[in-house]
């Protein structure tokens, strides 16, 4: 039980996963216009090298994609143990509900976008290998 009091402790003290979260939310902005940005220079240079590359982050983007919701729902539990905890306390049990909600949306926030970008980045990354494919061929 004192390992999940000092668990609990790092996230009463800290927005821990709200700063994840972000993290997680600027590393995939990031990639999306990083992989746009060699996509196009990949066009117009025909290089699979770019590709390749573009690939390689497109599967780190995914994977961020993926862990945005796990992090928000790591939050709602946090969240709801801080409800059990202070269910004598209302404003207590306020902020253990908010918390968890606004874990839960950070999340989902950050996950639908980048699934949405790596879904149509790698439509395109497939069109130019097929298309470069082609001319080599």
């Amino acid at each position: 039980m004192e390992i999940l009091e000092g668990i609990l402790s790092i996230f009463r003290c800290a927005p821990v996963l709200t700063c994840a979260l972000a993290a997680i939310g600027a590393a995939a902005f990031y990639l999306v216009f990083s992989i746009y940005a060699n996509l196009r220079a990949a066009e117009k240079c025909a290089s699979r090298r770019l590709l390749r590359g573009c690939a390689r982050d497109l599967g780190l983007l995914r994977v961020l994609a993926s862990g945005a919701p796990m992090v928000g729902l790591l939050g709602t539990v946090v969240g709801i143990g801080l409800c059990i905890d202070a269910s004598d306390d209302e404003a207590a049990l306020a902020a253990g509900i908010s918390y968890a909600l606004r874990t839960t949306q950070t999340g989902l926030i950050m996950a639908i976008p980048a699934w949405i970008a790596s879904i149509l980045l790698a439509a395109r990354l497939r069109k130019l290998d097929s298309l470069l494919g082609e001319r080599a061929g």
